[in-house]
């Protein structure tokens, strides 16, 4: 029994212990750094009854160390638990008795009694035994209705003493181990929720919450890098798993992730990925793959007397199974299709049988995805590459959350209190080789607002004026809107201009000089600058973002200013564009400079060259496992 201030309630769930009709029990009654009268409370209800033995912590350490010096003090063969706000019915500890040679652990029902609130007085039931088939993904018990032997506590390692849901955590490594559960049923007591309860403000210790800290600044895990696990685990299996395409060839996101899985199988992990047809274009998928000349085959598949075809694309050895979607953009048509689409992915996991799933989304649909394969036990790594959540309920599956610069990590945590991991990006030169590199164009990529548009109608319309003689590339990426003339400028009148729609990446660098990216959102990393830099094409970049963390030392920063926004559609002036045309100007007619330029960017870029990252990734995926709870700074008292 923990104890950290709880005389109100404490003399009640005492008094329910010793009022067993199984009378060979003890407590072992931790008060952890009480200061209220907590303490006094114990010494008299122990001073009646010698079954109650007391320790006395100095300081608050939390309920799962209290917990674990309990059971270290403990002499009992099986251990059972009650909070000090809770209490047990009279034959609770004889049911355990009666049942201890059944099973390494007991779960019991429990009653709710509610304390406060419209509920005020109501009592409801809890039965474990109806989500025991989502054991990983749903909290079964509180550890009022749950006893087990002795030797498992030692067999895993105790509680988990850094978490406040070190309960969860603590069955689940029980079941990891190989503890055989039996769910009775029978109830064990009573559970109060009342305002202050743990499950509803959890409390969290002074150093709980330096060592949060701490593992966040050391850019660690936010529990550490450590595990409680009965054995090492060997991670060499990953498998992607989302409703967003990883074959889409326009989505920075999959590029990104489909490059980091190519990573990992040269460094010899096993990667596999099943999703739709979901992509970031208008296009259906294999005409998008067809432009972009990426080869596939599909394939029909049959499933609970629905019938439907998966494309199949393999990329350097890295198998995509791609469920082909009826509705417009590939989301699910109907829920036969979805139910279909879940029934195949399920056999995807328990066949592949990943040591680790890689996702994003954050869509009902991904979010049942990830709970499909947290139901298996599969650690969940979710690759955040963008800054659209405006909470942390998406990443509450998560045993990490990957992003690819120090500027998402910083932004993540202060707006979401999310511990997230830096994890470069990778680059592979074979993927972005231009066989004959003939620069002649200044390019704009994905002529969108948020990417600048409007910035950069203003560059071209004032070189059409000063320098029709430098040529302006855009290619067009997710979408073919009309944005030659949303900006009011009439772009389609410049004799310099040309348009291309978006194939490989190869075609457009292999003509690109100069890349502008007037970005006005906050860029997470970059990933055009980068390849571009790669190649050695000098950058233009907005300073929003990661952007000055993607160019480094290199390229070329501009201000943009504030008053411009990813919402707003206004044009800058000619005089606020100014640095940007100037330096364009100067790197098109000084070959000295350009040729420095071009060099800078080239070794910059090299810090995503595959050797490089390879020691990264193979040390973080190889050392992949479970942690207690998700990547989120716990709410602690006095904090909103």
């Amino acid at each position: 029994m923990p104890i950290y201030n709880g005389a109100a309630t404490l003399d009640r769930a005492i008094r329910s212990v010793c009022g067993q009709t199984f009378p060979d029990w003890e407590i072992v009654a931790v008060d952890d750094g009480s200061v209220d009268e907590s303490y006094g409370v114990l010494l008299r209800s122990a001073a009646k009854d010698d079954r109650i033995r007391l320790i006395r912590l100095t300081e608050n350490s939390g309920v799962g160390a209290a917990r674990n010096i309990a059971i270290q003090n403990a002499r009992g063969r099986f251990i059972a638990y009650l909070d000090q706000d809770d209490e047990y019915y009279p034959e609770h500890l004889a049911h355990v008795a009666q049942f201890a040679e059944q099973a390494d652990m007991l779960v019991f029902g429990y009653d709710f009694s509610y304390e406060d609130g419209p509920a005020n007085g109501r009592l409801t039931a809890w039965d474990p035994a109806s989500v025991r088939d989502n054991f990983f993904t749903i909290n079964t018990s509180v550890p009022l209705g749950v006893a087990h032997r002795r030797e498992l506590w030692e067999k895993v390692g105790g509680f988990n003493e850094m978490w406040c849901e070190e309960d969860w955590d603590f069955w689940k490594r029980l079941a990891r181990a190989g503890a055989d559960f039996v769910f009775l049923p029978l109830k064990s007591g009573c559970f109060h929720v009342r305002p202050d309860s743990a499950s509803r403000v959890p409390h969290i210790t002074r150093k709980q919450r330096e060592s949060f800290l701490a593992n966040w600044k050391a850019r660690k895990p936010l529990y550490g890098d450590k595990t409680l696990a009965p054995t090492p685990r060997q991670v060499r299996r990953i498998a992607y798993g989302s409703p967003h395409c990883l074959a889409d060839p326009v989505s920075g996101a999959a590029v990104a992730t489909l490059q980091g899985l190519r990573l990992l199988k040269k460094l010899g992990f096993e990667c596999q990925a099943f999703c739709t047809s979901r992509q970031d274009g208008q296009e259906e998928i294999d005409v998008a793959l067809g432009r972009h000349r990426i080869p596939f085959g599909w394939q029909n598949v049959s499933v609970d007397g629905f019938h439907g075809r998966m494309l199949t694309v393999s990329s350097d050895n890295v198998p995509i199974s791609v469920f082909q979607t009826g509705g417009p953009r590939g989301f699910c048509k109907d829920d036969a299709e979805q139910t279909a689409f879940y029934r195949l992915y399920g056999r995807f996991l328990d066949t592949f049988r990943p040591n680790a799933l890689l996702s994003y989304g954050g869509d009902p649909v991904a979010d049942t995805m990830i709970r499909l394969a947290k139901n298996r036990d599969i650690p969940i790594v979710f690759w955040l590459h963008n800054f659209a959540y405006g909470g942390p309920d998406a990443f509450r599956a998560a045993d990490y959350v990957l992003v690819p610069s120090e500027f998402s990590r910083e932004y993540h945590w202060n707006k979401l209190g999310l511990a997230c991991q830096t994890m470069p990006a990778v680059i592979d030169p074979q993927a972005i080789q231009v066989e004959s590199w003939q620069p002649r164009y200044v390019t704009f990529v994905n002529p969108q607002p948020n990417k600048g548009l409007y910035i950069f109608a203003r560059i071209a319309e004032v070189l059409g004026r000063r320098r029709p003689d430098i040529p302006l590339l855009v290619v067009e990426g997710r979408s073919h809107t009309a944005w030659r003339t949303d900006t009011g400028i009439e772009l389609g009148q410049l004799s310099n201009l040309t348009t291309i729609v978006s194939g490989p990446a190869q075609e457009f660098y292999a003509v690109t000089k100069l890349l502008l990216m007037p970005s006005l959102w906050n860029e997470s990393f970059g990933l055009v600058a980068a390849e571009a830099m790669l190649i050695g094409i000098p950058v233009l970049a907005s300073n929003r973002g990661a952007l000055p963390e993607t160019l480094g030392n290199a390229g070329f920063l501009f201000d943009i200013p504030d008053r411009y926004t990813p919402e707003t559609r206004i044009v800058p002036t000619a005089d606020e564009v100014k640095p940007w045309v100037e330096t364009i100007i100067r790197l098109w007619d000084e070959a000295a400079f350009y040729e420095q330029a071009s060099q800078a960017v080239r070794q910059e870029a090299q810090r995503w060259h595959p050797n490089q990252i390879a020691p990264i990734y193979r040390e973080f995926f190889s050392n992949i496992c479970h942690q207690p709870g998700p990547p989120i700074l716990p709410r602690f008292e006095g904090t909103e």
